[in-house]
């Protein structure tokens, strides 16, 4: 993925293109495209986003018959379509549709443009613009799969439901069938020219969210972290076939996927065991824990969002009421922009072919425990918003005497509560397995259940640290065989 760092100071440059007759979006013409590559790589942008398209969206619109009207050829109806500008309102701060008028000078057609495909016509001397132009690729970043044409551009003029303006475009074009229709434009307020995103303050953020994924990413998968350097006297007769296979097995044996395997080695005397040379290495998580934090804030700040929308826990003692409150407040945060989806529908079916509507209002998102599905549920749950009984109750189960607790809470229970007696049995058979060595044995304890590394170290080898390594090790030890 290519990343394109956007300073929020200057969201996006535009000039006239007088070769191509558009306004340019951005450096490189590609604005649109570089804010989808940088929200596509930040979880929590990504999230925002779609949390902000879901609330504009609603539940759709109230006249039922209005929302599943077809409105093109290819079969989509209104429900499609608000759901799409949606989408690109949430992105981009603005949509365009595609309008088609029959010969009676009525819209008969509605579709929906990506917001990306979409150029500004170049301006006249009026400060003004006719058409926009519309190409799949303006960011040319495609080029391998279909060779940048400048005839591959569609001008098209803007909306004017005047019947005298269509029949001069008609006249224009040619013919009824030469004639391309009209784009709506809608650009959250900005007249005549491209909007900006509500975040576009913190892309950088979202740039920086991606580069704290990508840090982890090479040091699980990609080693990194060096962890030590194995060193091995070659004897006079080892060939460099031999020295090749060596090298070979423990390049097998890196990675998370190889963790925790063995390797056997045998060798002639204990002069011929190798060497291994541990490296101190610095582990980064801990430094960019505050990084990743502030930046998650500064995210859903930017959209007004509150964390547990996004499903993010934001402690202990609340449930299912305060999501719903939550609903409630970012649907008034956003009721404005379902307003003016509302106003821009109304003019669009001003002069609509069929039968005329009057309702245009969209329903706003709400929010009920009681109707949960169980995968809602389940994730509600695990993130400590609802509580046990709550969860049980979306499940169709009884609820318990004890069951008026979030997770998070019961992890705050003692370990011998949390694990009951038959846990405890086989916490006690681990740590007094002899055959199992410590840090074996702190692993296991870790993953089995779900415990502190540091608590776990504690229960191995008690108040004192653990015993300090050898630098120079055997390869049995080394690969962990008694």
């Amino acid at each position: 993925m290519q990343l394109t760092v956007i300073k929020h100071d200057a969201p996006y440059a535009s000039k006239v293109d007088g070769s191509l007759g558009i306004q340019t979006f951005g450096d490189g013409n590609s604005y649109p495209q570089d804010v989808l590559e940088v929200v596509g790589g930040s979880s929590t942008g990504l999230s925002c986003v779609n949390t902000y398209a879901k609330f504009i969206q609603g539940r759709g619109f109230s006249d039922l018959e209005f929302y599943g009207l077809t409105v093109n050829r290819r079969g989509e109806t209104n429900d499609t379509l608000l759901a799409q500008v949606a989408h690109d309102y949430a992105a981009f701060g603005g949509f365009y549709v595609h309008v088609n008028y029959d010969m009676s000078y009525k819209v008969n057609e509605l579709s929906w443009i990506p917001f990306e495909n979409v150029r500004l016509g170049a301006l006249q001397e009026d400060g003004t613009f006719r058409k926009v132009a519309v190409h799949w690729d303006w960011a040319k970043r495609y080029g391998r799969l279909r060779r940048w044409k400048k005839e591959d551009i569609d001008y098209i003029d803007i909306f004017n439901p005047d019947p005298d303006a269509i029949a001069r475009q008609v006249v224009e074009a040619g013919s009824w069938g030469k004639y391309k229709g009209q784009v709506f434009i809608f650009s959250g307020g900005k007249s005549g020219s491209y909007p900006t995103p509500i975040y576009s303050p913190v892309l950088t953020d979202m740039s920086t969210e991606a580069g704290l994924a990508n840090i982890a990413y090479r040091s699980v998968r990609n080693n990194f972290f060096v962890g030590a350097m194995l060193v091995e006297v070659k004897s006079e007769d080892q060939t460099a076939e031999q020295a090749s296979q060596t090298e070979t097995t423990l390049k097998a044996f890196q990675g998370d996927e190889n963790a925790c395997k063995i390797m056997y080695g045998a060798v002639r005397s204990k002069e011929d065991i190798p060497v291994v040379v541990p490296f101190q290495t610095q582990s980064y998580d801990k430094e960019f824990v505050t990084t990743e934090r502030t930046v998650r804030e500064r995210i859903g700040r930017s959209f007004s969002q509150p964390p547990i929308l996004r499903a993010e826990n934001v402690g202990a003692g609340f449930g299912a009421d305060l999501v719903e409150h939550a609903y409630n407040y970012y649907n008034s945060v956003t009721e404005t922009e379902r307003l003016s989806v509302e106003r821009a529908f109304a003019e669009l079916f001003e002069r609509w072919a069929g039968k005329a509507f009057s309702d245009f209002s969209v329903l706003p998102l709400t929010f009920s425990h009681s109707k949960l599905t169980a995968e809602t549920a389940e994730s509600l749950y695990r993130d400590s918003v609802i509580t046990l009984n709550e969860y049980r109750a979306a499940l169709g189960m009884e609820e318990l005497e004890a069951g008026d607790v979030y997770l998070s809470d019961m992890q705050r229970v003692p370990l011998a509560v949390r694990i009951g007696a038959d846990g405890m049995k086989a916490l006690q058979g681990i740590l007094a397995d002899a055959t199992i060595k410590p840090d074996r044995k702190v692993e296991v304890i870790v993953q089995l259940f779900d415990l502190d590394p540091e608590d776990a170290k504690k229960m191995v080898y008690g108040s004192a640290p653990p015993p300090p390594q050898n630098k120079k090790r055997g390869l049995a030890q080394w690969l962990g065989i008694k």
